[in-house]
């Protein structure tokens, strides 16, 4: 009687596995994804080193000239850095709402600070027009009004912050990254970067970051930048208030130690 023969599974053949479409989909997702996720991650460190180095604010901050002698008055021997902070709706461009203007003197020979808030409504002078500071800022940026702050303040400045957080924030934000390295900056301080652009090179804000934290950080001492009313005279000589606000510029030199007495 023959014997019935034994059936065996060969083990080299492929089998056909009903999950195959299925994992062929997750693979092909999470690649999509991790691709996602790359370009995202460049795309970010791309739009934050452009927050370094401004084209258009080192521009404007090229343009500011030394401070303009004042009769009777003597400047300070002392070394400044001086930093204009400019708080707006909308970093690049114009259309932006300024909501504040400060300048952050800092006095490197004896390593101390002072912010002057200087007020939005002020009046600066662009192309022989006279503007609210605020009005300028909205009609042509943040840029526009660097130099015409310089003439109407006498402060040189040497670097400008442009920045949608408000001033104390962002005075915080500056002194939390001293010591931190120039090569890896943008990788380690995203945060800050979201939130600002400036013509410093990434060295250049450190050493003000250093300089930020030693004087206080976001407690540095603040004055109001003193105002008077601008007047006109006729020709019968009876003077007559224009609305506008001019800065005080030997109360606010002297209030911030650029003049001494």
């Amino acid at each position: 009687m023959p014997r019935q023969r034994e059936r065996f599974e060969r083990t080299d053949v492929p089998r056909e596995n009903p999950y195959r479409n299925v994992i062929a989909l997750v693979v092909v997702v999470a690649s999509l994804v991790v691709v996602v996720l790359v370009c995202l991650t460049l795309w970010a460190r791309v739009q934050r080193e452009v927050r370094l180095g401004d084209n258009d604010l080192e521009d404007a901050i090229s343009g500011v000239s030394v401070a303009s002698r004042i009769d009777g008055h003597t400047a300070s021997a002392d070394t400044f850095n001086k930093v204009l902070v400019l708080t707006t709706s909308s970093l690049g461009g114009s259309g932006c709402t300024l909501s504040g203007a400060y300048a952050v003197i800092v006095n490197e020979t004896q390593g101390t600070a002072i912010v002057a808030n200087i007020p939005t409504v002020a009046k600066v002078t662009s192309n022989d027009t006279g503007y609210a500071l605020a009005d300028l800022c909205a009609a042509s940026g943040a840029a526009s009004v660097i130099q015409p702050l310089f003439s109407a303040t006498n402060v040189s400045f040497d670097h400008v912050i442009v920045t949608t957080s408000s001033v104390d924030d962002v005075l915080s934000r500056v002194a939390g990254i001293s010591g931190s390295s120039a090569d890896d900056f943008v990788t380690d301080n995203g945060p800050l970067l979201d939130v600002i652009d400036t013509d410093m090179s990434a060295a250049s804000l450190i050493t003000f970051a250093g300089e930020v934290k030693a004087a206080g950080g976001s407690g540095i001492a603040r004055v109001d930048a003193p105002t008077h009313a601008e007047t006109t005279q006729a020709g019968d000589g009876t003077t007559t208030e224009t609305g506008c606000q001019l800065v005080d510029i030997v109360a606010l030199d002297q209030a911030v130690g650029l003049l001494v007495s």
